[in-house]
């Protein structure tokens, strides 16, 4: 499996873990610690834009289809 490493210096480290805890929400009642639940927010985003990507592809292909199909239709 492919690895995508991201390297933020010692020093700021629990800045940005901090950061993404109370951007989004994280809390004692989750069972995971702030590291942990950064690492799941990257892994969410990075699906996001991977789907948001996709599905453009996918909108642009099914509206080329579309109006082919929509352009051979004969009207008198």
């Amino acid at each position: 499996m492919a690895q995508i490493i991201l390297t933020v210096p010692d020093d700021k480290e629990q800045r940005f873990i901090n950061a993404f805890a109370t951007v989004f929400g994280w809390s004692n009642e989750l069972g995971i610690t702030k590291k942990q639940f950064m690492k799941g927010k990257l892994k969410d985003y990075a699906k996001e834009i991977l789907y948001r990507a996709e599905i453009a592809d996918l909108q642009k292909i099914a509206s080329q289809n579309l109006q082919t199909e929509i352009d051979g239709i004969e009207v008198d």
